[in-house]
């Protein structure tokens, strides 16, 4: 007979989440189950906090399908895309004291496309990314009130409810975050739980190389898309780097450029790895 955990042990704490969270949703109807299917959006998930500065521009995102972020949240959304079967974003407006939704990411970012959004003095629509399309699943609010029992590990384990814009959440407690949502009406759910079972592209094109050498050629053609976009990305962010840096912080520029060196000698597809350590530099205090 196995011997019973502490009362402290962290796998407790795992198991009452996990049996709070299976319940119905504390901010709905009782008598309200999500659909069985919605197992498949939770597979292979990464989720992202999107905080706005409005309900302006959260608004608009809802009608149209779409939102824009910072170039460093776009490179990490991109990558998300790429790299597994779905991205779920959950959104919130500053100071509203509530989550406004959450969507699954259905595109990569399009630099040609871009929506006038409501932004602050000191922002201007260049320092935004491209349109990323979203299909959303609910446009409904849940108080921050009924996800006190939500930790994020990935942020000094806080409440979930805290995070800076981009924050990526914890799979398991961004599971029981999207849980509480009661679906929309309209939300077109068995279309977009077809996508999230099969994945972008992309992602399908280097399953299949994985499982079948002989079809390397589409895994050949995802590393040169996805370093084709990298290499524009980081000449561009390099670029400004130099103009808002001083001389002894361009040493970084030096490093970031023999790591760069290295991805494109060695053939792989590490441009996301490099572009992540731009994320983490200071280039992200003049963004």
């Amino acid at each position: 007979m196995e011997e019973n955990e502490p009362e402290n042990h962290p796998n407790n704490e795992v198991k009452e989440i996990q049996r709070i969270c299976t319940q119905s949703s504390p901010n709905i109807d009782a008598n309200y189950r999500l659909p069985t299917r919605i197992k498949y959006l939770f597979q292979e998930a990464r989720y992202f906090m999107i905080k706005s500065n409005n309900f302006e521009n959260v608004s608009l995102a809802k009608v149209r399908n779409v939102w824009s972020t910072t170039r460093a949240n776009e490179i990490r959304l991109n990558k998300g895309f790429y790299e597994t079967k779905n991205v779920l974003l959950i959104f919130s407006v500053k100071e509203s004291g509530k989550f406004q939704g959450y969507a699954r990411l259905a595109s990569p970012s399009n630099p040609k496309k871009h929506i006038n959004w409501v932004l602050p003095t000191h922002m201007s629509q260049k320092q935004l990314s491209g349109i990323f399309q979203i299909d959303w699943l609910s446009r409904e609010e849940v108080p921050f009130s009924k996800t006190n029992h939500l930790v994020n590990a990935w942020n000094e384990h806080k409440p979930v409810k805290i995070g800076r814009d981009g924050q990526e959440i914890e799979p398991s407690c961004g599971e029981f975050l999207c849980r509480l949502f009661v679906l929309d009406d309209d939300c077109p759910f068995n279309e977009i739980i077809d996508k999230a079972k099969a994945g972008p592209p992309e992602y399908r094109d280097r399953d299949i190389s994985r499982n079948h050498p002989s079809e390397s050629r589409n895994q050949d053609n995802y590393c040169n898309k996805t370093v084709s976009y990298g290499e524009s990305s980081y000449d561009e962010y390099r670029s400004q780097y130099h103009s808002n840096r001083t001389h002894s912080d361009r040493s970084e520029v030096l490093l970031l450029d023999t790591l760069w060196t290295i991805m494109l000698n060695s053939g792989h597809n590490w441009n996301h790895l490099v572009m992540e350590i731009v994320y983490s530099t200071n280039y992200q205090l003049f963004i």
